[in-house]
């Protein structure tokens, strides 16, 4: 995460692996204006980039999904609580 003139920028990238076929990376670049100075000072980087996942994470979920759609096993991330994930080390999804 990257934070220049009150604008947060936030990279996710999304990497996809199926059995027997190559791997789907989508990457994610978001934006985030930071309109409220005493909060930005407040908060931590690791603060901020979880409080902008938790908001960019059902915009990504949905554009997978409707990427994947076309193809005969749509891909529908989960609903989950990102509050208590670790950031730092990623999260990781296995379809069982």
């Amino acid at each position: 995460m990257q934070i220049k003139n009150k604008v947060a920028t936030l990279n996710i990238k999304v990497k996809l692996g199926f059995e027997k076929k190559s791997e789907s990376i989508f990457v994610f670049e978001f934006a985030f204006y930071l309109n409220d100075k005493a909060l930005h000072n407040k908060l931590s980087e690791y603060d901020i980039i979880k409080v902008f996942s938790i908001e960019a994470f059902p915009f990504i979920r949905n554009s997978i999904f409707n990427v994947t759609k076309e193809s005969s096993n749509p891909i529908m991330l989960p609903i989950i609580d990102l509050n208590n994930l670790d950031f730092k080390k990623g999260v990781e999804f296995v379809k069982k």
